[in-house]
């Protein structure tokens, strides 16, 4: 049995001060530019070239080194695999393997298989914030099967993440593909194109609000008759089972006003997710709402369509009203008349009609390939963990 420091010529964290900013330069990484197996670019602040080079003057992160994170989202590993300059913070460890005993790819996924990330999660320490320390990931325990084995192993989980990845990348052009159509149909909500008659959400819809739960009593996880719709279940148009809670029979019975329909559109109205929307589906018709959220009941059906009305929600420009009607002095709020006064656009109802139908079709082929998404991430990690148990000789 060996531990990463045999195999390793460097474990070390990024520097610890942080130093000064500058508008343009070279990318400064931290743990929340790193997830297991990839990177994530899209946001990062810059060093000066002078202090890129001063903090990187022993170890300088190169292509095949692997980061680790060890701070805040702790023990996820990845592969230096873009060929470009950059420092780190301290929230990442860098650990520069002995190439002649330990494929790189290798050793990422044995740091992010469940016995290392269990490990990990055992491992932290500090108040508050917790964190890895390197000195406890230099003593991982790791044993090495050859590199012709290794890269057997590695080559395996990497055509696993690879179709689990593509799944993912395939939703996300399910989405855009939604706003697109969206767009298509109904022109830039701004500069309303095509002309539609302007209107409000209050002169549209009833906008009524949702109940706590009352004080002294609590949401039990035991499923029951009484569903109970919290702001974290209202997200991209849909409202999720996931994490549902529910409500034992007399104290539904207390909240027994506040319910939902099938169809009904929702609004959270609380925190940081104000501006969430999703449609009450048939299976949690006549569950609770939380007093975090609205729901928004359509007058006239023959003028309104709730499809129509939850994606115009949605948009960027509706969301833009929703940002600067928020209230921010202590906990976020969006109040109910404000929400009223949000212009709505009208399109002829066919319209609306032909917009959901299309839409239908597009989130059948969404589901899918969320089914196929399941498939891939339990194939992928049933693998890693077999990898790592010696069964995938």
């Amino acid at each position: 049995m060996m531990i990463l420091n045999d195999i390793c010529d460097v474990i070390t964290c990024g520097v610890a001060k942080r130093p000064e900013y500058v508008e343009k330069g070279v990318p400064f990484l931290s743990s929340k530019n790193v997830k297991s197996n990839r990177f994530i670019l899209n946001s990062y602040n810059h060093v000066s070239k002078e202090d890129y080079i001063s903090l990187t003057k022993n170890n300088k992160p190169e292509v095949d080194d692997i980061l680790y994170t060890r701070v805040g989202s702790f023990g996820e590993a990845a592969v230096i695999d873009l060929d470009f300059d950059f420092a780190i913070f301290v929230s990442l460890t860098l650990l520069k393997p002995k190439k002649e005993i330990v494929l790189p790819r290798y050793l990422m996924h044995y740091l992010n298989s469940p016995k290392i990330k269990h490990l990990a999660n055992n491992s932290t320490s500090g108040v508050g914030v917790q964190n890895l320390n390197v000195k406890v990931v230099r003593e991982f325990p790791i044993n090495l099967p050859s590199l012709a084995q290794q890269k057997k192993i590695a080559a395996i989980l990497d055509a696993a993440d690879t179709y689990r990845q593509k799944t993912k990348a395939l939703i996300t052009k399910y989405d855009a593909l939604t706003q697109s159509l969206f767009l298509d149909m109904f022109g830039d909500p701004v500069k309303n194109p095509k002309g539609f008659i302007k209107s409000t959400v209050g002169n549209e819809c009833l906008v009524k609000g949702g109940k706590r739960v009352p004080k002294g009593e609590n949401l039990i996880k035991e499923i029951t008759k009484h569903p109970y719709i919290k702001a974290q279940n209202i997200k991209n148009g849909f409202i999720t089972k996931k994490n549902l809670e529910y409500l034992t029979d007399e104290i539904a019975l207390k909240l027994k006003r506040y319910i939902v329909n099938e169809g009904d559109v929702c609004i959270t109205v609380v925190g940081v997710n104000i501006g969430d929307i999703g449609i009450v589906p048939k299976s949690l018709h006549l569950a609770n709402l939380t007093e975090n959220a609205n729901k928004l009941l359509i007058k006239e059906k023959n003028k309104l369509e709730s499809v129509y009305l939850a994606n115009y929600m949605m948009s960027n420009f509706v969301q833009g009203q929703i940002s600067k009607r928020t209230m921010a002095v202590g906990v976020p709020k969006l109040a109910l008349f404000r929400i009223q006064q949000i212009e709505l656009l009208l399109p002829p109802l066919v319209l609306q009609n032909r917009f959901k139908d299309q839409l239908n079709l597009i989130e059948t082929q969404k589901a899918q390939a969320e089914a196929s998404l399941v498939h891939a991430e339990n194939l992928f990690h049933s693998l890693l963990q077999r990898a790592f148990k010696g069964e995938l000789g």
